[in-house]
């Protein structure tokens, strides 16, 4: 039976909100308006109003925000690239910010929300456990819209498709940080509890990433951090060494397909496959225009709205060149090498805090994730481009944070 605690109500809702950003599976359209708001507009006014009323709830609203700083600079950096593209292409205040508001306010949410979780006491481990469920229920759903579009020629789900995939025909362009997520949870829940479902679950996402998304940086990137998780979770057995086998042995043949080593070739500097030879044309772009100035380099060329012609131009998306494509180069050339190093030290720091957390707790999920998205970052910046994953790693941040202060008042205590 669930006790509807408040603490399990802003769990619950924290679930649903991730689920609407995601729109619902992707079955709400993006371009689906209420009233006179688009969809991630209302989203997002509710989950302000949300995180508003629960934050006055609260009596005590004094505290230390580890990373609140970091927030505070990003929040400004995006006034800064508001500015930046006036001053550069005489792209509109107004073009600038509202492009930004999503991301505004998702960074803005940080603060109250990390005392809502705090103050209410959210169990991290039953989020978790409830996250896991939602990934795997998506899982199961886009495999079944794969098979339906098979079957029918149609499906019920609204997202871009390549029909010349990968690993199969008909790639889907689904929103996936949730399973990606639910992925690295299998593992930790497996290695602490040896239960079976959790290797499913596991599997689940494994077909998803080869069969639905096939995305290969991502895929890596999820290996990468079950991996750590294998080798930090649970006692040395021959449980961990199978799972540890198993792991190696799939990341083999993504590692050395001939597509992947391009990806490789044009880190040392070698064109690679057409893809990766246009990121690198795009790359070397931004540089271009990283290096006009001292302001530009520090503060970046600003936000392009591609409702103005010259944004177009200027990013390259007239030839195809993609700024969600390009991972932390993109960020950078936006927001440039200032912002860049903030998102650095926040990955560094949340390392650190999550090494003390395993060293107190045996909770190595925190390392687990930010080593996925920090690998994942070279092409793929979800946390940026999309509200879902957005709001994911909002919430590991302040679960981080709520954890360490946990683990510290512990040791006060002598525990």
């Amino acid at each position: 039976m669930v006790i509807f605690t408040k603490s399990r109500l802003i769990e619950f809702a924290l679930l649903f909100f991730v689920l609407l950003f995601g729109n619902v599976f992707h079955i709400i359209p993006k371009n689906f308006t209420i009233a006179f708001l688009t969809s991630a507009d209302a989203y997002l006014l509710l989950f302000s109003v949300f995180i508003f009323v629960v934050y006055l709830g609260i009596s005590d609203k004094k505290g230390k925000w580890q990373f609140g700083f970091s927030f505070l600079y990003l929040i400004v950096s995006l006034f800064v690239a508001t500015y930046q593209s006036y001053n550069i292409s005489g792209q509109s205040l107004i073009l600038g910010i509202r492009a930004q508001r999503e991301f505004l306010i998702l960074l803005l949410s940080y603060f109250p929300l990390r005392k809502i979780v705090e103050y209410y006491e959210v169990d991290f481990e039953n989020l978790l456990e409830n996250l896991l469920r939602l990934g795997a229920f998506s899982t199961l759903f886009f495999m079944s819209q794969k098979l339906l579009y098979f079957a029918t020629g149609s499906n019920f789900i609204d997202v871009a498709v390549n029909y010349s995939g990968t690993f199969s025909p008909y790639r889907m362009y689904v929103e996936s940080s949730l399973i990606d997520l639910m992925m690295l949870i299998a593992v930790y829940r497996y290695m602490e509890l040896g239960r079976f479902k959790y290797l499913l679950v596991y599997g689940l996402g494994l077909a998803s990433q080869i069969w639905i998304s096939q995305g290969r940086l991502e895929l890596l990137s999820i290996l990468a951090g079950s991996v750590l998780g294998v080798f930090l979770g649970g006692q040395v057995g021959l449980r961990k060494i199978l799972v540890l086998f198993t792991l190696l042995f799939i990341s083999v043949p993504v590692y050395f397909s001939s597509n992947f080593q391009s990806f490789f070739e044009l880190l040392i500097g070698k064109s690679g496959g057409d893809t990766l030879t246009i990121r690198n044309i795009g790359r070397l772009l931004y540089d271009q225009q990283l290096n006009v100035n001292w302001s530009t380099f520090i503060f970046g060329t600003g936000y392009p709205n591609m409702q103005y012609e010259p944004s177009i131009y200027r990013t390259g998306l007239d030839k195809m060149i993609f700024l969600s494509d390009n991972g932390i180069y993109a960020f950078r050339y936006i927001y440039g090498t200032l912002a860049l190093l903030v998102i650095l030290y926040i990955v560094v720091k949340a390392f650190y805090l999550g090494w003390n957390v395993y060293r107190k707790k045996g909770n190595p999920i925190f390392l687990m994730y930010f080593l996925m998205i920090s690998v994942m970052g070279q092409n793929i910046i979800f946390w940026y481009w999309h509200n879902d994953a957005m709001l994911l790693l909002l919430i590991m941040v302040v679960f981080l944070e709520y954890e360490i202060e946990k683990v510290r008042n512990e040791e006060e205590l002598g525990y």
